[in-house]
């Protein structure tokens, strides 16, 4: 078997190289955040809030599905250094060809918002991820969850003017919404067998 090769059995090839695989990690993240989103929308909490319809809401949820798969190439499977570049330029050219709210290309000013969710999430489960080695506790817990925090900070950062707050049944319910999100993803890409090959 080659070297610096993922398997992914999901994508039904035998050999993913790392920039494939950062491309594929935007494009299945786009179907669960999907998901998500209508999951949001159909929901009696949040589905009449405004913020839930918006293109930022989107992309947070892009960034975090995408985080996760990242947060398992590396620190779960232990992806070297050396094969994290060409997977963001898989992931790059990934996130160039996604729409934006009107279905054109999205903006220069959407990707620099993409990178950000996206570095910042992948910082936050990496935190979290830390928590449960030193603590031996759910710190996926959204009451302590640093993912769960971020994803409903960013929202109000956006969406709420003059210091104004997410309603708390809104921040509880999609709190844990978010920090089940990693672990139930963790169990899924072991289940599926995704393996690196260093």
């Amino acid at each position: 078997m080659k070297k610096g090769i993922f398997i992914f059995p999901e994508l039904q090839e035998e050999e993913v190289k790392p920039d494939a695989f950062g491309y594929w990690s935007v494009r299945l993240s786009d179907d669960l955040a999907c998901k998500k989103l209508n999951e949001l929308m159909e929901s009696k909490i949040t589905g009449s809030s405004a913020y839930i319809q918006s293109y930022l809401t989107r992309l947070q949820l892009l960034a975090l599905y995408t985080a996760v798969y990242w947060a398992y190439a590396i620190l779960i499977l232990g992806t070297p250094e050396e094969y994290v570049e060409n997977m963001k330029i898989g992931m790059n050219d990934s996130i160039k060809e996604y729409s934006g709210p009107n279905g054109e290309n999205i903006s220069n000013e959407g990707i620099a918002l993409s990178e950000s969710f996206f570095k910042e999430s992948f910082k936050c489960i990496g935190e979290d991820i830390r928590n449960i080695e030193d603590t031996d506790s759910d710190v996926f817990n959204p009451d302590i969850s640093n993912m769960a925090k971020y994803f409903i900070e960013a929202i109000e950062h956006y969406h709420f003017n003059n210091g104004a707050a997410m309603p708390e049944i809104e921040k509880t319910y999609i709190g844990h919404l978010v920090a089940e999100v990693p672990l139930k993803m963790f169990s899924v890409l072991n289940r599926q067998g995704i393996v690196f090959n260093a």
